[in-house]
């Protein structure tokens, strides 16, 4: 009987029971419950949408997308912008930084073979020992 049992009990147990005393029962309880402790409740369930925030940022915080995540606050907040054109505009720009990020790989690599086309089969270690000259100085 371990920690499974318990959680199991809590999880299973507290809800049939609820459904066995029925509706007029709970409300009597929730009634009953004073209003200091509700008041309390009240608060922790507004702050639940800050603490989910603040563990999606601390999850998928990056340096590369901080400016996107104020933006999209600024874009809600101040210019009242729907979730859902928040997110369509979210998908058009990250398909447009996609889009360039493919065409710069794609002319790094060009750019990367036409020199060693070009030069002939022995100069390609000169080429690394330049290279390693001038980021040593």
């Amino acid at each position: 009987m371990g920690p499974g049992c318990y959680n199991g009990g809590f999880t299973h147990c507290f809800p049939f029971i609820g459904i066995l005393a029925g509706s007029d029962a709970i409300n009597a309880f929730v009634k009953a419950i004073p209003k200091v402790i509700m008041n309390g409740l009240n608060i922790c369930g507004g702050l639940l949408p800050a603490v989910g925030m603040a563990m999606l940022l601390k999850l998928l915080w990056d340096k590369k997308i901080y400016a996107f995540f104020f933006l999209g606050f600024v874009m809600v907040a101040y210019l009242k912008l729907p979730l859902i054109a928040l997110a369509v505009l979210g998908a058009i720009i990250a398909v447009m930084i996609a889009q360039r990020d493919y065409q710069l790989s794609q002319l790094t690599k060009k750019v990367n073979a036409a020199p060693a086309a070009a030069a002939p089969a022995g100069s390609a270690g000169n080429l690394d020992a330049e290279e390693e000259d001038f980021f040593d100085e």
